[in-house]
C-alpha cells in the first residue's frame, strides 16, 4: 500500500504490485483550504525489508486563495522591469499590474493611486524608484506590510538615494540606506554567496549543483552602497571587494520582516 498522510492520518492509499525497476503511483488529492499544507507520502515496512528508513517522504505545497496579485511599478521602462514583468507574468497563478515613472520620476495620477491601494496587492516589487516618487504612500505601504504583504526593492540608479534613509523607509528596509544624494555605482563584479542553505537560494535538491550555478551567474555592472544590514536581517550576497563604512561586507541581497510581513532589498542592478 501506497500511502499519503496528514498529520499521521491516512487520506489516501493505492496498493501496488513490487517489481523490478522505478514505479509510479499517482494520486489525485484537492486540499480544502487556502495556506501551506505538508504531506507525507509512506509505503509500510515489508516483511523482507532490511531498514525502513527510506519508506517516507515529505513534500509541501502552498494553497492560494486565488491568483498572487502584483504590483511592479518601476522608475523607468528599463532592462530588469522588462525581465521582472516577463518573469511574474509567465506565472498564469499571477496577476501582474504595471506602472512605470515618466521620465520626470513620477506616475501618472491613476499609476499614483495605485501606490495609495497597496491592500489590493499581495506583492509590491519597486524597481530602480526614487524615493519621491514613492514619498506620498509611505503611510499605504507601512500598513501594506503591518497586514503582511510582501516587498521587494530593486536597485539602480536612482534607488536607494537619500530619501530611502527616511524614518518611515528605515523601519521598513533590511538595509541602511545612505543619508543623502544618490548611491548608485558602476563597477563590473560577481555577485558572491556565503556560505548558506537559504531555501531562496535553492534552485534544485542538490546544494553542490546549486551552488555551481551561483558560481557561474554573470556578472553585475552597477549596485547601490547602503550602509550596511539593519540588526536582525539575514544577508544572502554580498559585493566582492567593497565594505560599509563600519568595515562589514556591502550586502546586495538581504531579507527583513516588518509588521507581518517580509521585505527582501536587492541594491544591485543588472545595466
Amino acid at each position: 500500500a501506497v500511502e499519503v498522510r496528514v498529520s499521521g492520518r491516512i487520506v489516501l492509499s493505492r496498493p501496488v504490485s513490487l517489481e523490478d525497476g522505478e514505479q509510479q503511483v499517482e494520486f489525485s488529492l484537492t486540499p480544502d483550504t487556502p495556506g501551506r499544507h505538508t504531506y507525507e507520502i509512506r509505503i509500510p515496512p515489508q516483511a523482507d525489508e532490511r531498514t525502513g528508513a527510506n519508506n517516507s517522504a515529505y513534500f509541501a505545497l502552498e494553497v492560494l486563495k486565488g491568483k498572487t496579485r502584483i504590483l511592479l511599478a518601476s522608475g523607468s521602462p528599463n532592462p530588469d522591469f522588462a525581465y521582472l514583468r516577463r518573469l511574474l507574468a509567465a506565472d498564469p497563478n499571477r496577476d501582474v499590474t504595471a506602472a512605470v515613472a515618466s521620465d520626470r520620476g513620477g506616475f501618472s495620477h491613476e499609476d499614483a493611486a495605485l501606490l495609495k491601494r497597496l491592500g489590493d496587492f499581495d506583492l509590491v516589487v519597486l524597481v530602480d524608484l526614487p524615493y519621491g516618487a514613492i514619498a506620498g504612500a509611505d503611510l499605504s505601504l507601512f500598513n501594506f506590510l503591518r497586514n503582511g504583504g510582501g516587498l521587494l526593492v530593486v536597485g539602480g540608479r536612482n534607488a536607494f538615494d537619500g530619501g530611502y534613509g527616511s524614518r518611515s523607509m528605515s523601519e521598513i528596509l533590511p538595509v541602511r540606506a545612505i543619508e543623502s544624494g544618490p548611491s548608485f555605482q558602476e563597477d563590473r563584479f560577481q555577485i558572491e554567496f556565503p556560505e548558506t542553505h537559504h531555501p531562496l537560494l535553492a534552485f534544485s535538491e542538490d546544494p553542490e549543483a546549486d551552488a555551481r550555478d551561483r558560481s557561474e551567474l554573470p556578472p553585475l555592472l552597477g549596485f547601490n552602497r547602503t550602509l550596511g544590514a539593519r540588526p536582525g536581517a539575514t544577508v544572502l550576497a554580498y559585493h566582492p571587494r567593497l565594505r560599509t563604512p563600519d568595515g562589514a561586507r556591502m550586502p546586495l541581497i538581504a531579507l527583513g520582516t516588518a509588521g507581518s510581513g517580509r521585505v527582501m532589498a536587492v541594491p544591485c542592478a543588472t545595466l
